[in-house]
């Protein structure tokens, strides 16, 4: 009888092990998953602060070359070139 009560004194002792390992276990998993959340929260900011930094290729108003000291200027076109700057065409005098 003696015995009996070893060994359910033993089997208690090591069910009370295993759920507090399983407990710490569990708050470890939770920690992790809160972790991992955190990490694709930042990671979407990133990618989202990446995209703002962007220049849009969509939009025409906007310049389409960067100054890295001062603003923005935008491309000359043939409009924005004088008329004495032009090349003479080989049929036109120069």
């Amino acid at each position: 009888m003696d015995e009996l009560l070893e060994k359910d004194s033993q089997l208690e002792a090591a069910i009370t092990e295993i759920e507090f390992k399983d407990n710490l276990l569990s708050e470890h998993n939770s920690a992790l998953e809160a972790e991992q959340l955190r990490s694709e929260q930042l990671a979407r900011e990133l990618a989202a602060m990446r995209l703002l930094q962007q220049p849009s290729a969509s939009r025409t108003d906007q310049p389409t070359q960067l100054d890295n000291n001062g603003p923005a200027t935008k491309s000359p076109t043939e409009e924005d070139i004088p008329l004495t700057e032009k090349p003479h065409s080989p049929s036109t005098p120069a």
